[in-house]
């Protein structure tokens, strides 16, 4: 009897152990155990890009951003196969936490330059809020799309565009996109899609300058 208790109990320790949301498996990786920081001061980019990577060459996986705010000094790139995935929590007027937010300081003045994220076939960024901390609401300056999809199959979900110049762009050849829950205040260009070569799906969008102003960095003057 007492054998069959304490093998119990080892299958429901085992069986805890798995479940719990913070338990490593194969496909899911935390950009922490790769240097990330998430203190809004510390450059993540290459951290986050090399946990990317990692879970891109076992040909596909999970990389979660705990709640954080991590600093983007330049690009992220989401192989194919993998999900960029935080923790979502838009701002709004009772609860101004910012759940798992990248401070993106790059491309400033450069409308044409590279998008802050770029999905590829199959690849995913979800749960995530997208903040441009230079951005002023007296001077507004012109950055590249915070979101960049090629291919097939890209999803964008339960993501909040704070205040980016240009939202997403699927106008690079793709077929078959996702985008869903989508908010923010987008500045000139929310989504544009062209050359889909297959029916797509764009579902539950919203664009307020509330979102920009409801911010825990919320412009002066509003």
């Amino acid at each position: 009897m007492q054998r069959i208790i304490r093998f119990s109990l080892v299958i429901l320790a085992l069986c805890l152990l798995t479940s719990s949301p913070n338990a490593q498996t194969p496909d899911r990786i935390n950009c922490m155990d790769f240097g990330a920081v998430g203190d809004s001061r510390t450059d993540d980019t290459a951290s986050i890009q090399k946990a990317l990577d990692q879970a891109g060459s076992k040909g596909g996986g999970v990389v979660f951003l705990p709640a954080g705010t991590y600093r983007i000094e330049g690009n992220l790139n989401v192989p194919p196969g993998v999900t960029l995935q935080g923790i979502w929590n838009s701002p709004h007027h009772e609860d101004k936490t910012w759940g798992s937010c990248l401070f993106v300081v790059s491309g400033r003045g450069e409308v044409e330059g590279p998008a802050a994220i770029q999905l590829n076939p199959s690849s995913a960024v979800r749960g995530i809020k997208i903040f441009y901390p230079e951005q002023t609401v007296s001077d507004i300056q012109p950055y590249p799309y915070a979101i960049r999809g090629q291919g097939m199959e890209f999803t964008v979900e339960n993501v909040t565009l704070v205040n980016a110049y240009q939202g997403v762009d699927c106008s690079p050849g793709h077929e078959l996109h996702t985008i869903r829950n989508v908010r923010g205040c987008v500045l000139k260009q929310g989504i544009i899609v062209d050359r889909c070569t297959d029916i797509g799906r764009i579902e539950n969008v919203h664009f307020n300058p509330h979102f920009w102003q409801r911010c825990l960095d919320k412009p002066d003057g509003t």
